[in-house]
């Protein structure tokens, strides 16, 4: 179910990216500028009006008059930011500006965030400048755009910085979620890996995109790509999936399958948005609320879970440390979520994102330093068990492995064919040429009947000279081509070490269920037909030096 998951999720991510990038080549907004110094002035001195407009999307139109008595330079910029709102400016009653959404984008009515660039010159001094702004939604109506007057890169600068740290704190989010995710697929083959460092990384990348997108800077930065204000609202839908998924992870009630309800609801929210706005029903930005569901529905569950931990298993050191930096981030997102309703989305606070740094960098920590920890006791593990299961001298399987995996529940000795190996002659070698000559003929002809039957099944040394291999899902035919290939083989290496006359008898039979009751009569069979090549062999020996 974890692995559907995170394929689906991971499905998702991918497809809003290409959504995206359609949405930065296709939709486009209608604008106009009429034409393009040291510094700039904030003009506070102007009329505000509201009214009543037919024209308008919500039926309400504000209108902003001033003028600049003195333009000093060549030219200056009126800039402004407006959010989801059509605007137009005019200047002694002639038109030099318009900015809407383009009216034949296949989804999407409106321009989204923008920052509005009227340029001025010495000509407009003293001149009346209206604008007038149609907001698209109702939450946009009486939300009023700071007006910045003079060179566009002294604006554009200390807008940049004001936003800076957050931009900084978002670009670390999305690198520590990429060096997380990194780390955890670097040591996924090891069973000690803390699988929960995947989805902290994931959350820790979308949680940073949303926050990126989510800047007024990046409009400023990136003024071509006007769809970029969807992006949050994507990545908004894709938070809770790997969010629930980690702090599931932390506790004993991970296989429960109510964790699953926020993962569902996260996919089925994205999949209605993305039609209803294909469909161009609705904008995402009046689906906020889905959004807002699918976020109370996480934090419930996860509540309730964490709960129902504590009290049947009380709390490990584990679910302190996650309680603690998940109530840091929790206090400096609810602050950032009151902030932006209260300013209306003009405002900027970074605590939320500084939260979720803290966050993401404490457990993120603490989990490489735990996954590290169980790697080096598993590696250890690991090499207690290779020398209890693993011949020292040949590196094969010995009889303990053999006797453990016959006798587990799952091993079926079903379409299992057992064959069985001595070695002729291995106590003469010992007693004429010593026993370092017997430990290589020993490890050669490991070696081969591994080379020739590993690939089959299992090869074990039994003790001294007699090997076993229990071969699966193949013919007694292709089994007598083995054992040619692997008297060949002996042949060959005997011309390499002519001194020690290596010599390999071998029996084999298949698992009958009619007459054995386990594979030990299989094997019981095969060492008898063994010992019958094995007297063969010798009295071919015999006659050949006779």
């Amino acid at each position: 179910m974890k692995s559907i998951i995170t394929k689906i999720y991971l499905g998702f991510l991918f497809f809003c990216i290409l959504l995206l990038l359609n949405m930065f080549v296709n939709f486009r907004r209608e604008g106009q500028v009429r034409r393009l110094l040291e510094g700039y002035e904030i003009p506070q001195d102007y009329t505000y009006t509201i009214y009543e407009n037919a024209a308008s999307p919500t039926g309400i139109c504000e209108e902003y008059l001033f003028s600049f008595d003195k333009i000093e330079g060549s030219y200056r910029e009126l800039l402004f930011y407006t959010i989801h709102q059509n605007v137009r400016v005019y200047v002694d009653g002639e038109r030099v500006y318009r900015m809407q959404a383009y009216r034949y984008n296949r989804f999407g009515r409106t321009p989204g965030c923008v920052w509005n660039s009227v340029v001025l010159d010495d000509n407009d001094a003293g001149k009346v400048i209206r604008v007038l702004i149609y907001p698209v939604y109702k939450s946009s109506i009486g939300v009023k755009p700071a007006f910045y007057f003079g060179e566009k890169y002294a604006i554009s600068t200390d807008v940049f910085l004001l936003q800076l740290p957050t931009l900084l704190l978002s670009i670390i989010s999305i690198l520590a979620g990429i060096i997380f995710v990194a780390y955890a697929v670097y040591n996924f083959r090891n069973e000690e890996m803390d699988r929960s460092l995947v989805m902290l990384g994931l959350f820790a990348v979308v949680i940073g995109l949303w926050k990126l997108t989510d800047n007024m800077a990046m409009y400023l930065l990136f003024p071509q790509i006007p769809a970029l204000y969807m992006a949050p609202y994507l990545m908004l839908h894709l938070t809770p999936v790997p969010f629930v998924l980690f702090v599931r992870e932390l506790g004993s009630t991970r296989d429960k399958k109510i964790w699953y309800v926020p993962v569902i609801t996260s996919f089925v929210g994205l999949t209605v948005t993305l039609i209803i706005q294909f469909l161009n029903i609705l904008d995402m930005r009046q689906m906020l609320w889905v959004i807002h569901a699918e976020l109370i529905v996480a934090a419930a569950v996860t509540a309730g879970m964490l709960i129902y931990e504590i009290r049947t298993k009380g709390m490990n050191e584990r679910m302190k440390r996650n309680l603690f930096f998940l109530m840091v981030c929790l206090v400096g997102v609810l602050l950032d979520i009151a902030v932006y309703y209260l300013s209306r989305g003009m405002a900027v606070n970074m605590l939320g994102m500084l939260g979720v740094i803290i966050y993401i960098f404490a457990l993120g920590a603490y989990s490489v330093k735990d996954t590290r920890e169980l790697i080096r006791f598993g590696m250890q593990a690991r090499t207690f068990e290779r020398k209890a299961y693993h011949d020292q001298l040949t590196g094969l399987y010995n009889r303990m492995a053999y006797v453990d995996y016959t006798g587990r529940e799952d091993f079926s000795p079903e379409h299992c064919i057992l064959a069985v190996f001595d070695l002729n002659n291995l106590k003469k070698c010992n007693d004429t040429l010593g026993h370092e000559k017997g430990d290589l003929y020993i490890r050669e002809c490991a070696q081969i009947i591994q080379d020739c039957f590993g690939d089959a099944g299992q090869c074990y040394r039994m003790g001294g000279d007699e090997f076993t291999a229990i071969l699966k899902n193949i013919s007694v035919e292709a089994l007598k081509k083995r054992i040619k290939k692997m008297q060949d083989a002996v042949a060959e290496c005997n011309r390499r070490h002519p001194e020690i006359d290596m010599g390999i008898a071998c029996g084999y039979d298949v698992y009958d269920k009619r007459i054995d009751h386990s594979i030990n009569d299989t094997s019981r069979r095969a060492d008898k037909k063994m010992y019958r090549e094995k007297y063969s062999m010798k009295q071919a020996k015999a006659e050949s030096e006779v």
